[in-house]
């Protein structure tokens, strides 16, 4: 391949090393912007200027650097911390008050609803109003009757600022750095009667109609589809919109390697170009001024769906792939399928430097590469076969492509393999496109002829009730997803390095890439190995974070006690898991404490694990006479009927820890007491979990 063929491809990673270099090491913005004005003038000077061929190097390393410089101040440009109005500044001043704001996205209902503000100004107590900008995640308490929010509403609420906080549980899933890559900084948290609607003239028309069509078209499905499972999988296949999503749901096509079928991607808008082309041929459009009326009705059609879906990094992606794709069969030109990757990529990054951070694009690219390189040389190894067989095979070929081209970034995020992903493939797209469209028909039925709009949601209803079954029954099937997998960002480097040497190693055939394939499978492989050699010696317990009850693992090389009481496996899961995934320790021994009420009498149990002695205390805990005996530690649940110095007069100890339950009241009277007689003093609710290593 001709490296002139693909420019886009040549300045895409320059533009990608500037957005690293802010995430990473962000240097001084004034000297950032001073160097990128001066290389941008060497890049026009060599540009205008004719030289020998041994200096032609001189533009191109001018530009390349120039490249890296507006890859920086991009990404500095886009954090909103950077902006001189930000409400950063003002934090101080005004501790507590009014956020006076405008809702930039439409809010997702969880156990609290989640609100997108971008702030317009900060209103004190004393009434004072300091204009400024900038983003916060506004968290709703959900009640009997909440606030009907929706984008674009100008809203005043009553709350304080905060920072967002970062991950309370070791290896936990952190929420704080994702958004950050959202451009989301600060949270706030409210009740319902501390907002008040000011007006719903905000934000631009184009979304607002977006929305306003999305809500009546899940209106629609909601009354036609009957299930709340058939529902909730409907909406997310047709609009992307996955609240009503059931956690088994989520779970079985998460197994399965089919929750890209829920998330509005590349497949849909490619199934929505099919179909459109199709439709269109059947009219008289004919030479190039048709051709050019229907590329431009097929964009604008596809621009359509990407607003009604959200706009999500990897519908933009196909959005604008798509887009280009056609503005150049439309002026007669055929572009390399890299340079228009490439190209939509380098757009988008300008547009927004954060979605190079989003796993959602990161998947949508690497599966587009994955399938343009690996497909049709998988396709030449196989036999000729009739026309329907030939097809099936085009399309597991297609999943195995797109899964080899993820396969670091999926076991990295997502820390599984479904091994039947490829048998699963052909139920999701042959759903997808089903639904689609059925979905298409829906809604012109729904308008025209409203009794065969209710036989068409039967048949739906059906179709999609029999698509659940058949992923609920390939994630049952004998060793259906290997889990538990944990790859470090170094592995998941290496693993990515090694993908991308194969490929050129078979798109070149020259044995520099096969060296470089074996060095860096070499390199993971030893690496993995001393890992598992380390595991041997290790040694520590956790005490996690948890709203409700507590939580304990003590792990000693490849084994694991777990000591948990009045624990919602729920939430046990989302604390421990993927710190238990990362240890690789497989449980031993499980211990379980179901706490009797205050009335039946409660002495407190001792708990011994490793060489630590620890005495957990509760309201249960009934305080009898008896000689002091010492411990190592005493871990406090709640102890509002026994006073802090009581205890710690009765069993001496080395340090206390409190749990997440323990209220702030109780939390600073347990500090008090054991920084007066000297004693170290944790607190899980505000520090979060609790590591011991000896």
């Amino acid at each position: 391949m001709n490296l002139r063929s693909i420019p886009y491809v040549r300045l895409i990673i320059p533009l990608m090393m500037g957005i690293l270099w802010y995430e990473w090491y962000p240097p001084n913005l004034y000297f950032g912007g001073i160097s990128l004005m001066l290389m941008g003038a060497m890049v026009l000077f060599f540009a205008r200027r004719r030289y020998a061929y041994q200096f032609r190097w001189w533009f191109g390393s001018c530009l390349f650097v120039f490249m890296v410089l507006a890859g920086l101040m991009r990404k500095a440009g886009h954090d909103e911390r950077n902006h001189p109005k930000h409400f950063a500044a003002l934090l101080e001043q005004v501790s507590s008050g009014f956020i006076c704001g405008e809702v930039i996205d439409a809010p997702s209902r969880g156990k609290s609803l989640k609100i997108p503000v971008a702030v317009t100004a900060l209103v004190d107590s004393n009434g004072r109003s300091f204009a400024c900008n900038g983003h916060v995640l506004l968290f709703l308490r959900v009640d009997s009757t909440p606030a009907v929010v929706r984008y674009g509403d100008r809203i005043i609420v009553r709350t304080a600022i905060q920072p967002c906080t970062g991950p309370l549980n070791p290896d936990a899933f952190d929420y704080r750095n994702y958004l950050h890559h959202q451009n989301i900084h600060f949270q706030a948290f409210a009740r319902n009667e501390d907002l008040q609607i000011v007006s719903s003239v905000g934000g631009y028309g184009c979304w607002r109609l977006a929305f306003y069509y999305r809500d009546g078209l899940l209106r629609k499905l909601q009354h036609y589809i009957p299930g709340q499972d058939e529902y909730g999988v409907v909406a997310a296949l047709l609009v992307g919109y996955k609240n009503d999503l059931s956690e088994d749901i989520r779970t079985a096509y998460a197994q399965t390697g089919s929750m890209h079928a829920l998330a509005i991607s590349g497949t849909h808008v490619g199934i929505l170009y099919t179909g459109l082309f199709l439709l269109l041929g059947q009219l008289p459009f004919r030479g190039r001024k048709g051709y050019l009326l229907k590329s431009l009705l097929v964009v604008f059609a596809i621009w359509c769906f990407a607003l009604l879906t959200g706009a999500t990094a990897s519908v933009l992606r196909a959005t604008v792939m798509f887009s280009f794709f056609l503005a150049g069969r439309a002026i007669r030109r055929e572009a390399s399928i890299w340079n228009i990757l490439a190209s939509s990529a380098f757009y988008l990054l300008l547009f927004n430097p954060d979605f190079m951070f989003d796993a959602g694009w990161q998947l949508s690219y690497t599966a587009v590469c994955g399938m343009v390189f690996f497909y049709p040389r998988l396709y030449k190894l196989t036999p000729v076969l009739p026309k329907f067989p030939d097809h099936a095979l085009k399309m597991l070929l297609v999943g195995v492509a797109a899964q080899l081209g993820t396969l670091p970034l999926s076991l990295y995020y997502f820390h599984q393999f479904p091994c039947y992903f490829w048998l699963a493939g052909w139920v999701v797209v042959l759903g997808g496109a089903a639904f689609l469209w059925g979905g298409f028909v829906l809604v012109v039925l729904d308008t025209w002829i409203p009794p065969a709009a209710v036989w068409m949601g039967k048949g739906l209803y059906f179709l999609v009730h029999g698509m659940n079954a058949c992923i609920q029954w390939i994630q049952h099937l004998p060793g259906s997803v290997i889990d538990g997998i944990w790859l470090p960002n170094w592995c998941a480097a290496l693993l990515m390095g090694f993908v991308l040497a194969v490929s050129f190693l078979m798109a070149r055939q020259k044995s520099g890439w096969l060296w470089l394939a074996i060095l860096l499978l070499t390199t993971l492989l030893s690496g993995l190995a001393h890992r598992s050699l380390t595991r041997f010696r290790q040694q520590e317990m956790v005490i996690y974070y948890l709203k409700k009850g507590i939580l304990i693992d003590y792990t000693k090389g490849f084994s694991r006690t777990s000591f948990s009481c009045n624990a919602p496996e729920q939430q046990v899961r989302f604390a421990a898991q993927l710190h238990r995934w990362k240890t690789g320790a497989r449980e031993k021994t499980r211990l379980e404490s179901h706490l009797p009420s205050p009335k039946d009498g409660y002495n407190p149990p001792f708990l011994s694990l490793g060489n630590q002695l620890m005495l957990i205390i509760t309201d249960s805990t009934v305080m009898e006479p008896m000689l002091p005996i010492p411990v190592d530690m005493i871990l406090v649940s709640q102890s509002r009927k026994i006073t802090a110095e009581q205890i710690l007069e009765r069993f001496p100890c080395k340090m206390v820890v409190s749990t997440a339950e323990i209220n702030a009241y109780q939390n600073e009277r347990w500090e008090n007491a054991c920084v007066k007689i000297g004693i170290r003093f944790y607190s899980i609710r505000t520090q979060g979990a609790w590591t011991w290593k000896p």
